[in-house]
């Protein structure tokens, strides 16, 4: 992949962007290296095992976020690449890989996670293999790990190339499935808030699944008091951008305070966290496109649920009827 990049980032810059698909499959040799070489900042071997190549990608793209699907059958893929400061991990689908520096060495079969490591050269191999990757700036993570445990932004970074445990990285495979099956679909349009949640689930996932800064140092607690009208002016920025990407570190932006206290401020005043409230401000407006939209018109409950950034309409559903005590479909209908 193409380095993203660390500048300044936040998940909201992404509203610029706009999602491309695009496909390729061969059997042509020569037209498979070219590709490779187009995808990774990396000096790369190849060679055939089997005397045919069946090479097949699927990539999304979306502002410094990537994500391909990728079958190099017949092939034996090795690279050296010179250290990186941006996150690219995947997951083994099929066939196997391995990953070294020059003090570690991680093998992968299917079913396995991966994190290339950061700062530091690396080399790498793919033999007769599928596999899903994804690639973000650290950045994002950063973000997300600070939001979630104080760890600050500006000095996060990953310890190692395997999952913190087996089951996290079930949790990762069963992430990327999810979020390649989104992007990838040809004609699927999402709309831009539901992708940057797409993207913030693949960075949130990566977080939870590999050893980094946030898991492994104390830090001390800003749950300091904040008044009233502070949480206010927090609500007033969520109400006036529920249509963007938002994230904890942007609500406690908003309200001028650091995101633990602005988490301990909502769970005194609302018993929820700030994104919680978030996605209730959300359900709000999307209870409100049902009732006023046209039952026998081309809007459909999918379209308002995603318009809103929620991707997964059963869950949508759920949420629904707990707070409205109907179905959206019941609500568009009548």
């Amino acid at each position: 992949m193409t380095d993203p990049g660390e500048s300044a980032h936040r998940m909201r810059s992404h509203g610029s962007a706009s999602l491309t698909r695009n496909e390729i499959r061969t059997h042509d040799y020569d037209a498979t290296v070219a590709t490779l070489r187009g995808l990774v900042a990396h000096r790369p071997r190849i060679s055939t095992t089997t005397g045919g190549v069946d090479f097949w990608i699927r990539s999304a793209h979306y502002g410094s976020f990537r994500a391909d699907l990728v079958r190099a059958e017949g092939l034996r893929y090795t690279a050296a690449a010179d250290p990186i400061q941006h996150i690219v991990g995947g997951v083994v689908v099929k066939g196997r890989g391995m990953q070294r520096t020059s003090s570690r060495e991680y093998s992968v079969v299917a079913g396995d996670a991966y994190l290339c490591p950061l700062d530091v050269p690396f080399d790498g191999e793919h033999e007769d293999a599928e596999f899903a990757v994804v690639s973000l700036p650290l950045s994002v993570a950063g973000m997300m790990a600070e939001a979630a445990s104080g760890s600050p932004a500006d000095r996060f970074t990953f310890h190692d190339m395997a999952p913190v445990s087996p089951a996290m990285g079930r949790h990762w495979s069963s992430t990327l499935s999810f979020v390649h099956r989104q992007l990838a679909t040809p004609d699927l349009v999402l709309p831009t808030l539901l992708v940057d949640h797409l993207v913030e689930l693949v960075a949130s996932a990566t977080v939870a699944t590999f050893p980094n800064t946030a898991m492994t140092v104390a830090h001390p607690s800003s749950d300091g008091y904040v008044s009233p009208a502070t949480v206010r002016r927090a609500v007033d920025f969520i109400e006036a951008h529920a249509d963007q990407s938002l994230t904890v570190a942007d609500v406690a932006a908003a309200a001028s305070v650091g995101p633990r206290a602005i988490q301990a401020a909502f769970r005194r005043t609302f018993d929820m966290t700030p994104m919680g409230y978030v996605r209730q401000v959300r359900l709000a407006h999307a209870h409100n496109e049902l009732s006023v939209a046209d039952p026998s018109g081309d809007v459909t409950v999918t379209d308002i649920a995603r318009g809103w950034g929620f991707s997964n309409v059963g869950r949508f559903t759920s949420l629904y009827r707990a707070e409205y005590g109907q179905s959206p479909r019941r609500t568009l209908r009548t």
